[in-house]
């Protein structure tokens, strides 16, 4: 082994550098330093961008219109579009809602047409699986697969319409369950719903008996004969709210006696004498005149006024005397039936009683109106209908927001006299899920892309969640909406799955609402939507271009 000697370690001093030299180091140092603050600024930049950009992914923002508005002689267009966001925990709250209300109904009420949650009972009206079929296409549009299916196996099997309950609502029939057949059809493309819409509509055609214009108010499906009130009246809600439906059925069968048959109704109803373009809501069904009742916007009366105008979008635009008696009605409506409450000047449409007098009372079925007006809008209305729709709209949600629940009476009295503190108190305090002011809303913000419709949707459907939800499944109605621990009414209306919830669903749904614009689709009075005609040769177009003609 070598033995090496160790060098001592010999410390030495560093020479002195000149000033210069430390000077051109410095800055060598501080350009190093710059070029590295640079690289970690951009890097930081970039993970914010990155965070941004996914959150907006998250959100999904479509290239989707907004509508500004520019008048145009006595018309509004479509000028501008911006994008707009989807509000993502609105959609899933809505979408919850709906599938806890379908466990309810196949928990408690499979195979039956009402569901009655709390005591987990399902019960009759026609027999005819009401809720199962108005629910199709709000399911389909949800993308609620499962669900859609397995109401689709069932109906297949089981749904004959042979009641012999002698009284059968033709209205309500008609929109509940020919409407959810034939929209079923149109968006799957499964022509078993549209076997079972044919054989339905074939049975409702009983109700025209060739003694009127006008269907009887009921219908025995195991007779096929129609049936009369006590006085030999009508509703003419119910007479002139089937046509959508019936001209669809013609449409896709080819068969024109549908559309031919529904038609004439419009026809007698143009002829009859009217006050401001207004009908009263009673007809008689032999002599085809009106009888001495009410006007009215609400019940019996409130759907007239809506296909009057859907109908003549619907078919094409070709018989101009359904456009000339909307416009008129609407113009009445103004004129006759407006009033403003005091002390706050919230618009109202108010009611006249048989005797002239006029009732400030209006029913929630009433706001369907603002809706109907912003679709009319779509087709060549003038403005002033958008801007009537949007103060009715305004009073619509205050009859939810100045209650203790949150939620609507069904029936309110407006305050009109100099000395009231208050604009308006409860005819009936009850809370049925109505669809109406939530039908509204989607409309004017499909419009106007104004922000408000969809916080006042949010607020409605906060209420609905916190009053009116059921633990064990379902949703259900409220005695009295001015009271926190109010009793429920234990029933769950077809039309909370048919159309409040989907309306809802579609005030917040970008994507799903954008497969409906309302230039090309028109929802009938229970929310099911079927394609418009726009071709003028097509076969409904000739038949109501033949009704027009003297």
């Amino acid at each position: 082994m070598l033995n090496q000697t160790r060098q001592p370690f010999k410390r030495t001093l560093a020479k002195p550098v000149l000033p210069g030299l430390v000077q051109h180091m410095n800055e060598i140092l501080r350009s190093s330093f710059e070029k590295r603050r640079k690289r970690w600024l951009g890097v930081w930049m970039l993970v914010l961008l990155t965070t941004v950009f996914g959150s907006l992914l998250l959100f999904r923002v479509k290239n989707r219109r907004i509508l500004y508005w520019e008048q145009s002689s006595s018309t509004i267009k479509r000028v501008k579009t911006i994008p707009r966001m989807r509000d993502i925990a609105a959609i899933e709250q809505i979408k919850k809602a709906t599938q806890h209300s379908w466990r309810a109904y196949k928990k408690c009420a499979w195979g039956k047409d009402i569901v009655h949650p709390l005591a987990c009972e399902g019960s009759e009206w026609m027999s005819a699986l009401l809720t199962m079929v108005d629910s199709l296409d709000t399911l389909w549009i949800m993308k609620l697969d499962v669900e859609f299916d397995e109401a689709r196996k069932w109906i297949s099997s089981y749904l004959q319409f042979n009641s012999t309950d002698p009284g059968i609502n033709v209205f309500e029939t008609t929109i509940r369950l020919l409407g959810g057949l034939l929209s079923a059809y149109t968006l799957s493309k499964d022509r078993m719903f549209l076997g079972k819409a044919t054989m339905l509509g074939d049975k409702l055609l009983g109700a025209f008996d060739g003694k009127s214009a006008f269907p009887t108010t009921d219908i025995n499906f195991s007779t096929g004969e129609g049936d009369l009130d006590s006085l030999g009246e009508v509703c003419l809600a119910e007479v002139a709210t089937i046509q959508l439906e019936f001209n669809e059925l013609s449409r896709l069968t080819r068969n024109p006696i549908y559309a031919r048959t529904a038609g004439q109704v419009y026809k007698r109803l143009h002829e009859l004498p009217k006050m401001n373009g207004l009908l009263p809501i009673g007809i008689d069904h032999k002599t085809g005149r009106s009888v001495s009742s009410r006007i009215s916007i609400g019940a019996r009366g409130d759907s007239y006024y809506e296909y009057l105008l859907k109908v003549w979008v619907q078919t094409g635009k070709v018989l101009d005397y359904l456009r000339t008696d909307y416009i008129k009605a609407i113009e009445g409506i103004k004129s006759s039936l407006v009033q403003y409450s005091k002390p706050n000047r919230l618009l109202f449409i108010g009611e006249i009683d048989a005797d002239g007098t006029f009732l400030p009372r209006m029913d929630h079925l009433v706001c369907f109106l603002p809706g109907t007006l912003a679709y009319g809008v779509l087709h060549n209305m003038t403005r002033a209908h958008l801007e009537l729709a949007e103060s009715l709209m305004h009073t619509c949600y205050e009859m939810y927001s100045q209650t203790a629940t949150r939620l609507s009476p069904d029936n309110i009295f407006f305050d009109v006299s100099d000395k009231s503190t208050k604009d308006f108190w409860p005819a009936s305090t009850e809370n049925i899920l109505r669809p109406e002011t939530m039908e509204s809303l989607y409309y004017l913000y499909t419009i106007t892309k104004n922000p408000k419709y969809q916080l006042w949707g949010k607020t409605i459907m906060d209420a609905f969640e916190r009053y009116s939800k059921w633990h064990a499944g379902g949703y259900t109605g409220k005695v009295d909406v001015s009271k926190l621990d109010s009793e429920r009414i234990d029933k769950m209306e077809s039309f909370w799955l048919a159309e409040t919830l989907k309306y809802a669903y579609l005030l917040f749904d970008e994507e799903a609402s954008s497969r409906f614009p309302l230039n090309k689709w028109v929802f009938n009075t229970e929310a099911h939507p079927l394609p418009i005609v726009s071709d003028p040769t097509s076969l409904l177009s000739t038949v109501y271009a033949q009704l027009g003609e003297v």
